[in-house]
């Protein structure tokens, strides 16, 4: 079954986008190097998860006033778009981490390497067609492939409501030691592309936005429960807007631009860090995961172009941008 959740977002004039969430989770057989570790992720639980992507806001709108998504929305057909080249595939740069501990130096002692996902995998039918359209976005494995560089690649066309995701079979676990990384590819911020993480009972049970970008730039968000009926959610994010429920966490690292990326989700006994190349980026207190003993989550990559009654590039009426998403590994330490 697949279930939606209504989408709000802020906006304000000539802006970046908002932000999304990604998981890595024990693979089927054969799937990955499995290592011993003392945790044993638990299996999701309860009905197919609710989930929420925001999108950016407007370039046309010169007041931040989130809106909302009907709970349901009803897919128009995709038209077709005008034909774009496919992007080239990159060569990545600089070498990658190690694979007994997570790429940022402040969480190599003590994280042992419990699993990896590698392409093949990633690429495969265990993770490329999600049950529970993730950020709104149906199941689309037919724009998940190898590529020629041994690479998990997700393609959108630019086209309306054209998106593709890849997720984790089942839901991870989120208590204090436990670190995801992606090595991830995106080939630009004119798109929706993300690495998110988000709880079965959204938002209850919370959502990480590890990587979202639109309009050219890249933030981090948080998504938990409602502060009051008149917000879909509660907030806390790098973007500069106001709007209910929401407040603003100033980063301690550089951010990120195209290109290729080493990005860890590390959980803490407060709350959440996300790691950029080895460098923490930012630091959210939150009470969900900390809280409870088991808010396990999904792990998920995705890409999209747009969606057609969105604040996003596409609200105008305008072609999306084609995109890509590329992903070297998926790894999991605890």
């Amino acid at each position: 079954m697949r279930v939606r959740i209504p989408v709000y977002a802020a906006v304000a004039l000539g802006a970046a986008g908002l932000a999304a969430s990604f998981v890595a989770v024990q693979a089927p057989s054969g799937a990955g190097t499995a290592v011993t570790a003392a945790r044993v992720a638990p299996a999701g639980h309860g009905s197919p998860p609710r989930t929420l992507r925001h999108a950016p806001p407007p370039r046309h709108s010169p007041s931040p006033s989130p809106t909302k998504t009907s709970p349901s929305p009803t897919k128009s057909p995709t038209p077709t778009p005008t034909p774009t080249s496919p992007s080239p595939t990159p060569t990545p740069t600089g070498g990658s981490p190690g694979a007994t501990v997570p790429y940022a130096a402040a969480l190599q002692s003590g994280h042992p390497l419990v699993q990896q996902f590698n392409p093949a995998t990633l690429a495969g039918s265990g993770w490329n067609s999600p049950a529970n359209d993730p950020g709104n976005c149906a199941a689309n494995p037919k724009a998940v492939s190898l590529n020629s560089s041994g690479y998990a690649e997700l393609d959108t066309t630019g086209a309306a409501n054209n998106c593709v995701s890849i997720q984790s079979p089942t839901t991870l676990p989120t208590t204090a030691g436990y670190v995801y990384e992606a090595d991830v590819y995106i080939s630009n911020f004119q798109d929706w592309p993300a690495f998110w993480m988000y709880g079965n009972n959204w938002p209850a049970q919370g959502e990480i936005d590890a990587v979202e970008a639109n309009f050219g730039a890249n933030y981090v968000s948080w998504h938990y429960a409602a502060c009051s009926r008149s917000a879909g959610d509660s907030e806390i994010s790098t973007n500069p807007w106001t709007y209910a429920c929401k407040s603003t966490v100033s980063p301690v690292g550089a951010n990120i631009q195209p290109g290729w990326h080493v990005v860890d989700i590390a959980w803490t006994s407060s709350g959440v860090q996300v790691y950029y190349d080895g460098s923490l980026y930012v630091t959210i207190s939150e009470s969900v995961t900390t809280g409870r003993t088991a808010d396990p989550m999904w792990l998920t990559l995705s890409e999209g172009s747009c969606e057609a009654n969105g604040n996003n590039e596409c609200a105008s009426g305008a072609l999306g941008t084609a995109g890509n998403v590329q992903v070297k590994y998926v790894r999991q330490f605890s």
